[in-house]
């Protein structure tokens, strides 16, 4: 079995997840990723988006200008956060404790990363949550 194949990583909570933050990124951006893939595991919601850099982007790439393309995508990734996370959080059930949000630009890849807040009866797996801070 792969990674892909593995039923707690993707399902029909991973698609809602995905097809939520298409919608996002296409209605802000004008423009959304031609593939996504959300994967789920205990606490953590991470959902990659590829293909979705707009034709003003890649000539700024082009031309040199990546660090300007960066720059506006981290201002657009902060912009959103609030949606994503809502979106998130509406549709697992749980409180997103922390986002965090990186692109590449060759392959064109952009990453959400979300942090749930452990469930009150665990964190599904039978694994125990350890604080580094006390070793």
């Amino acid at each position: 079995m792969t990674l892909a194949d593995s039923p707690s990583l993707t399902g029909p909570l991973a698609s809602d997840i995905s097809n939520a933050i298409v919608r996002l990124v296409r209605e802000h951006w004008g423009k959304g990723p031609m593939q996504t893939k959300t994967l789920l595991h205990d606490d953590v919601v991470v959902t990659v988006l590829k293909g979705g850099f707009t034709h003003a982007e890649k000539t700024l790439y082009n031309a040199g200008k990546g660090d300007v393309v960066e720059e506006g995508r981290r201002a657009m990734q902060d912009v959103l956060e609030r949606e994503m996370r809502a979106a998130v959080e509406r549709l697992t059930g749980r409180r997103v404790s922390a986002f965090l949000s990186s692109n590449h630009h060759d392959p064109d890849v952009s990453v959400e990363v979300f942090m749930l807040e452990s469930e009150s009866n665990g964190n599904g797996n039978g694994a125990v949550a350890v604080d580094a801070s006390e070793n």
